[in-house]
C-alpha cells in the first residue's frame, strides 16, 4: 500500500487463514501498534487444509481438526510477536479452510469437492453478517482485506473480499459519524496508494512469520 497518509486509529483486518495476516499485513499491524492505534484481526478459518512445511508436522495433514488447532496456536504466537491482543475467529459456525487446486490453465480454483462449511461454499451474506457484527462491536475507522482477485487467487481470499465488501456497505448505512475507509492489499506489481513499514516493522514481521513455521519457511 506511496506515501498517502494512513492514520487509522481503529483498524479491522479480515483474513482467511492463520499466517495470511503475517504474510500480508504484519507491517500494517506493527506500525499501527507502534503509533498507539487499536488493531482487531478477524480470521475466517483455522487453516485446516494447510500443507506442513516441516517434515515432523506432516502427520497433521491427515487430521484437519489437529491442523486447525495447531495453526490456531501459531496465530496466537504471531499476534504476541506483533503486540496484537484483539483477535478472534469469525462467528460460531466454524468455517473451514476450502483448500485450493491449480486448474488446467494454472489458475487457482476451488477443489472439486468441498465441505458445505468450507468458506468458499458458504453463502457470502452469511459470512458478511459475521464481519458486520464485528464492525458493529469494534467500530473501525479503516478495514483491510484482500483485493477483489483474492490476492494471488485463493478461493477463500476471494470470498473474504466479497464478504468484507458486503459487510462494509451494510455497516456504512448504520455507522454514525465519519464512515470507515475500505482498503485492499496490493499484490507485487500492482499500483498502490500507501506504503507502510520499514526496518523496525520488518523485524516484527519476521518474528510473526517465524511463529507460523508449519506453513512458512523463513
Amino acid at each position: 500500500m506511496a506515501k498517502q497518509n494512513f492514520n487509522a486509529k481503529r483498524l479491522l483486518l479480515v483474513h482467511a487463514h492463520p499466517d495470511d495476516e503475517s504474510l500480508q499485513s504484519a507491517h500494517i499491524m506493527a506500525d499501527a501498534i507502534a503509533r498507539g492505534a487499536e488493531v482487531f484481526l478477524l480470521t475466517l478459518t483455522r487453516g485446516e487444509r494447510g500443507k506442513a512445511k516441516l517434515e515432523e508436522l506432516k502427520s497433521l495433514e491427515a487430521n484437519r481438526a489437529a491442523m486447525g488447532a495447531f495453526r490456531s496456536g501459531e496465530l496466537k504466537n504471531a499476534m504476541a510477536a506483533l503486540g496484537v491482543t484483539n483477535y478472534k475467529f469469525a462467528g460460531t459456525r466454524a468455517y473451514l479452510d476450502s483448500g485450493v487446486r491449480i486448474g488446467n490453465l494454472g489458475v487457482p480454483t476451488t477443489p472439486l469437492r468441498v465441505d458445505e462449511m468450507s468458506l468458499s461454499a458458504v453463502s457470502t451474506p452469511v459470512i458478511a453478517d459475521d464481519i458486520f457484527q464485528a464492525m458493529k462491536s469494534f467500530k473501525p475507522d479503516a478495514v483491510i482485506t484482500y483485493n477483489s482477485k483474492g490476492g494471488w487467487g485463493h478461493p477463500d481470499h476471494k470470498k473474504a473480499h466479497q464478504a468484507t465488501a458486503m459487510a462494509m456497505r451494510r455497516y456504512r448505512k448504520v455507522a454514525r459519524g465519519k464512515k470507515p475507509q475500505f482498503w485492499v492489499i496490493a499484490e507485487p506489481g500492482e499500483r498502490s496508494t500507501v506504503s507502510i513499514g520499514g526496518p523496525n516493522t520488518a523485524d516484527l514481521k519476521k518474528a510473526a512469520l517465524t511463529a507460523h513455521a508449519s506453513q512458512v519457511t523463513i
